[in-house]
C-alpha cells in the first residue's frame, strides 16, 4: 500500500490517495477535481470510492464531479446532510451539493482496494466527522493535527466536549505507533500527540 498526500486550495487541505494493487481510494478530495484528475492520470489511477472525513466545503468539493464520473461517496449520514444544507462556512456558501452513495458509521468496516478499513466516529469538529484506519494509518480529517492541536469546535455542529472524548476516549486508545495523516499540516503519531495534549 501506498500513501499519496496532495495539498489543495486556500486553506492547504491534505488529500491523501491511498494506493494497493493498482487501485486507488481518495480520502477528502477538496476543491480541484481538474487537478485530482490530472494527477490520477498522470499515475494511471483510476479511483474506486472516496472517502469523506466531514463535510467542510474544503474537504469534499470536488466530490461531485467524481461522482459524476461513476466514484461511489461513503460519509456520515449527519455530515452528509451538512453538505446538502449548505451552511455557510468561513462566510462562503458551499458549492458542489451532492448526496453521498453510502451513508458509513461508527464500528463500520469496509472492504475497498483490498483493505480492511475501520471507520470510527470522532465528532466534535463537526457532529458526523469520522476518522479511517487502514492497518496502522489513520486518516483523521480535522479532528487531531500535529504539535498537539485538535479542530475547532466553534464551526457549524462543533463541539468541544464531543472532541475532547473522540480524542481522548478513540483515537488515544489506539497503538503508540499509529500513524496520524491529519486535514491540514504534517504527519505526527498517537504517541507523540498523546504526550502533547492533556484534556
Amino acid at each position: 500500500m501506498e500513501i499519496n498526500k496532495v495539498v489543495l486550495g486556500q486553506l492547504q487541505t491534505n488529500c491523501y490517495i491511498i494506493e494497493n494493487n493498482g487501485e486507488c481510494i481518495i480520502i477528502d478530495p477538496a476543491c480541484s477535481f481538474d487537478y485530482l484528475e490530472s494527477w490520477l492520470s498522470a499515475r494511471e489511477l483510476i479511483p474506486k470510492a472516496i472517502l469523506v472525513t466531514h463535510g467542510h466545503f474544503d474537504h469534499c468539493s470536488a466530490c461531485k464531479k467524481f461522482q459524476e464520473k461513476g466514484i461511489k461517496i461513503y460519509m456520515s449520514e449527519i455530515d452528509n446532510l451538512i453538505i446538502q444544507n449548505s451552511p455557510r462556512l468561513f462566510g462562503i456558501r458551499q458549492e458542489n451539493s451532492f448526496k453521498a452513495d453510502y451513508l458509513i458509521k461508527d464500528g463500520d468496516k469496509l472492504n475497498l482496494i483490498g483493505k480492511e478499513i475501520y471507520v470510527i466516529s470522532t465528532s466534535g469538529h463537526t457532529d458526523g466527522s469520522l476518522s479511517f484506519l487502514i492497518d496502522d494509518n489513520l486518516f483523521c480529517g480535522d479532528t487531531l493535527f500535529a504539535g498537539g492541536g485538535y479542530g475547532r469546535c466553534d464551526l457549524y455542529s462543533g463541539d468541544y466536549e464531543k472532541i475532547k472524548n473522540s480524542i481522548k476516549n478513540k483515537l488515544f486508545l489506539l497503538q503508540d505507533g499509529t500513524r496520524v495523516f491529519c486535514g491540514h499540516g504534517e504527519e505526527t503519531t498517537i504517541k507523540s500527540e498523546r504526550e502533547l495534549i492533556a484534556f
